[in-house]
């Protein structure tokens, strides 16, 4: 079957607003920063305040100031550059998917440095897609952001040395500050490209704690680059790039490309990584997966990790590699419960976008939680790269007919070189709801065969094609919620379908979905705004609430009945 459009969009990835944002110590939200299973299990760490002289994001007064204090007493960002920030406002309700009910920002401390204000700004609820409550206290007069770190944090560069004391004058390596960092306070990283010819290893023992983790982020608004381009590729087991064996680790805002296996790779427990970006590493950009093969028990293999608005891109296992391991994100093989994906987004990589594979050897892993990410144009690099051995779907959520009850939501796969979201022999009962896929080559959804059915329950989903060329028909085995999930089927007139009296067109979205660009909010949310359905589509209020615990509150999220499709009109 000839390939329609790849999606090359090189132009399109979001790495400078990303980091950028990220370097300024944004977050999305508060209650995001902390992982959540789907039972309601919560490991709280700490995010980073936004730059400035105040901690938290605050409005210039009225209403609607948006609290960024997160988890269980967040570190409140780097001081601004001078100047007197303004008041906030009274907090407007806002609502972010995950994570708990916001608390008041407090008012806010001394003025300058990276810890600005007070260290306890706001302590996070445990509940899921909270609101944010009143916004922060007044702010004090911004200080520098060249003020020296609080007692405890280190500095690290490019051209650190080992045995430096680790401040502004004398910063240190990041080996060596991963080693001597403690809890509750911070690696700031200084602008540069950090070369390295082996991995960065962050052990096993060396672990913050819940609600006071190890953090590893930019200095300021300054952009670290980790490069391990230069590590042995091809000739036995290949180095990764930075491993996180220890637990309750927090990092944000960083690049790490040119592994020779993984660019990160995330083995404990309670971790935070956030707002970075992967990319045209040799192995997949991002993998959740245990420490060791001595780690034969599940109560071993890594639990309740949250990856927040992250972005991997061009990863590729090329010769003497075999192309078809290089994912953008995954969680697969040995993997505890809890780990979670949010807000984040994988394409051009030369395998899948998610890949959630499981194989006899080692059995089932815990479920995975992906919640408001996008998956396209994977199978193909953005310089047009391509390989028969990839794989190159969306969202692949299985493997060697292992049953494993996956949880995927307001997700979008678009323009991937097979399927937009694939069981790949799970039979288990994995629960898609709000989702939307198009143009995706060999269709759009796949779950089920003729020989092994699934437990699948699927829920106001939506399946579509920009074009009548090479269309392909979804194959959707398992629980199908009547009425509320719009299939394409080519042999209908209408092709996808809601139930008999609602159909899907084009007429249906607020904008074309030919060529959609995919963007970042001001907080590194992803923007939705492209896939929303117009205000008058007959698919606005024709769902109905997801069976089961989802990973956002429904009573907030959804106006009226539920919308079909990956964004709920207001």
């Amino acid at each position: 079957m000839p390939r329609r459009n790849q999606g090359l969009r090189a132009n399109v990835h979001l790495l400078p607003v990303l980091l950028a944002a990220a370097a300024l110590g944004c977050s999305s939200s508060g209650a995001d920063t902390s992982a959540e299973s789907p039972s309601g299990g919560v490991s709280n760490v700490g995010g980073f305040g936004a730059a400035g002289g105040s901690g938290g994001v605050v409005s210039a007064g009225g209403s609607g100031g948006t609290v960024n204090a997160g988890g269980s007493g967040g570190v409140v960002g780097a001081g601004g550059s001078g100047g007197t920030v303004n008041a906030a406002g009274s907090g407007g309700a806002v609502n972010r998917s995950g994570g708990g009910t916001g608390g008041a920002g407090g008012a806010l401390g001394s003025a300058g440095g990276p810890h600005a204000g007070s260290a306890n700004a706001g302590v996070g609820g445990a509940g899921k897609g909270g609101r944010s409550s009143s916004g922060g206290g007044s702010g004090g007069a911004a200080g520098s952001a060249n003020q020296a770190p609080d007692t405890g944090d280190l500095i690290v560069a490019p051209d650190g040395t080992d045995t430096a004391p680790g401040t502004l004058d004398a910063p240190t390596t990041l080996t060596s500050a991963v080693t001597r960092i403690g809890a509750g306070h911070t690696i700031f990283a200084r602008d540069g490209r950090y070369a390295f010819a082996q991995q960065v290893t962050i052990e096993r023992d060396n672990s913050g704690s819940d609600g006071n983790p190890k953090r590893l982020a930019p200095y300021a608004s300054e952009h670290p680059v980790l490069d391990f381009s230069s590590e042995p590729y091809g000739t036995g087991s290949n180095p990764r790039g930075l491993q996180i064996d220890g637990s309750y680790w927090y990092v944000r805002g960083l690049e790490v490309t040119g592994a020779a296996d993984n660019g990160i790779y995330v083995s404990g427990n309670g971790n935070v990584i956030e707002a970075s970006v992967t990319h045209g590493n040799r192995d997949t950009g991002l993998q959740i997966g245990r420490a060791s093969s001595s780690d034969a028990d599940m109560a071993r293999w890594p639990s309740n990790n949250l990856i927040l608005n992250c972005e991997s891109y061009d990863n590729y296992d090329a010769p003497p590699g075999g192309g078809e391991n290089a994912d953008g994100f995954a969680a697969k093989l040995t993997v505890g419960t809890g780990n979670v994906f949010r807000g984040c987004v994988s394409h051009n990589n030369i395998d899948d976008g998610w890949d959630l594979y499981t194989k006899t050897d080692t059995g089932p892993i815990g479920p995975v939680t992906i919640d408001q990410c996008i998956s396209y144009a994977n199978g193909t690099l953005t310089d047009g790269t391509s390989n028969a051995n990839g794989d190159r779907n969306g969202f692949k959520l299985g493997g060697d007919d292992i049953a494993v009850a996956h949880v995927v939501t307001r997700s979008v796969a678009f323009e991937n070189g097979k399927n937009g979201f694939t069981w790949n022999s799970n039979p288990g009962a994995i629960r898609l709801s709000n989702n939307l896929a198009f143009d995706n080559v060999e269709g759009n959804f796949k779950f089920g065969d003729n020989s092994t059915s699934t437990s699948a329950v699927f829920t106001n989903n939506v399946s579509f094609w920009t074009t009548t060329d090479d269309t392909q028909s979804d194959k959707v085995i398992g629980t199908d919620t009547p009425g509320t999930n719009a299939w394409w089927d080519d042999s209908k007139n209408t092709a996808s379908v809601a139930s008999t009296t609602i159909g899907v067109t084009s007429a249906d979205f607020a904008s074309s979905l030919a060529g959609v660009k995919v963007k970042r909010n001001a907080d590194l949310s992803l923007d939705f705004a492209p896939f929303a359905l117009d205000a008058g589509s007959d698919l606005v209020n024709a769902g109905v609430v997801p069976p089961g615990t989802l990973p956002f509150d429904a009573a907030s999220y959804y106006v009226g009945a539920p919308d079909l499709g990956a964004v709920e009109t207001h």
